[in-house]
């Protein structure tokens, strides 16, 4: 809308090139020297007493941050925001070096950033930090940025770490924790597993990871899921060629970890003879993997459920799949 509003307001900003070297240069300088401070004084701000409950609370009552939690503001907050955001591009562009290249860029590279600061999974090695300590100045790790939502008072930057460092506001176990997790090799074996399929191609689009709001409503087909169609039937094809058993979703009920894992198949694809093999492989593999983990119990979704009962029951002989549960499923130690 703030974009909108300046193009029409200056009809010249439609001359710009399409690229200009000298525009990204001047746009970080600006960034560095005006934004990232700009953004910690009025950030810091935004906590004191009289400001936070009425103007910053929103973006914190987030229980457990995830990339959703960037934009989740309010509307000062987003003015702010674009304040921050048009000090480099518009500045570049009245110095006479802004570009078309430029604009988007910046602003791709402006919002994958906060959502990534946002997205509380550590990517990146705490070798890379330790090879070069000079980019704890200048790169904000999820792990960097979570520390702010727990300890309120520390890590106010933008983008940029060395304005914490500078001004004294860093948390002191910042980069010892951003090591501690990224080095992590294992995590905690979940207590129950639910093996699931996808049903059809429209409720494939009700995935949290595809629209959040859609998935927190009962699933229904909606007009705007169509166009979305073609897509899905492609990212389908790509499943069946390529994907194995992946984690779904987890949560904590009592103390127990419980965790989704769905089969990379849609539900005709049970129905056709030809792919009964291949389905029937991701079943074992899932359940021989679980056992492996130390998994207690994992349960089968329907069709999952039909398949594993027709192949080891009534075609022992003649599927692999059955002839293997037969042989090891009395040394499982993981309840089926």
């Amino acid at each position: 809308m703030a974009a909108s509003f300046l193009y029409l307001s200056f009809p010249s900003l439609a001359n710009f090139p399409t690229w200009d070297v000298r525009g990204f240069i001047c746009c970080i300088i600006l960034h560095i020297t005006i934004s990232e401070p700009l953004y910690y004084w009025l950030h810091r701000l935004l906590h004191s007493s009289n400001l936070f409950h009425q103007y910053h609370w929103l973006h914190h009552s987030s229980k457990v941050i995830h990339p959703f939690t960037g934009g989740h503001a309010t509307f000062l907050e987003h003015i702010v925001v674009c304040v921050i955001v048009g000090i480099p591009t518009l500045g570049t562009a009245l110095i006479g070096y802004g570009s078309v290249g430029l604009m988007y860029s910046y602003l791709l590279a402006f919002d994958f950033l906060h959502c990534l600061g946002h997205c509380n999974v550590e990517v990146f090695p705490s070798q890379l930090f330790e090879t070069i300590p000079l980019l704890k100045s200048f790169i904000r790790t999820p792990t960097y940025h979570s520390l702010h939502h727990t300890d309120m008072g520390t890590n106010f930057c933008l983008f940029m770490p060395l304005y914490d460092n500078l001004w004294n506001t860093m948390n002191t176990k910042s980069w010892d924790l951003q090591k501690e997790i990224s080095s992590r090799t294992t995590s905690r074996v979940p207590d129950f597993v639910f093996l699931a399929h996808v049903v059809d191609v429209m409720s494939a689009l009700h995935a949290p990871f595809v629209f959040r709001s859609f998935n927190s409503t009962p699933f229904g087909i909606k007009p705007f899921l169509f166009p979305m169609w073609p897509g899905t039937y492609v990212v389908m094809l790509v499943m069946w060629a390529k994907s194995k058993t992946f984690l779904f979703n987890f949560y904590n009920l009592r103390g127990r970890l419980h965790q989704t894992w769905v089969v990379p198949r849609f539900g005709f694809q049970y129905f056709l003879p030809f792919a009964k093999e291949g389905i029937n492989n991701q079943i074992e593999d899932a359940i021989l993997k679980a056992d492996r983990l130390g998994v207690k119990v994992i349960s089968l979704a329907a069709l999952n459920k039909v398949s594993l009962v027709l192949v080891v029951f009534f075609f022992p002989l003649f599927f692999f799949y059955g002839m293997m549960i037969s042989q090891v499923g009395l040394k499982l130690c993981t309840f089926v």
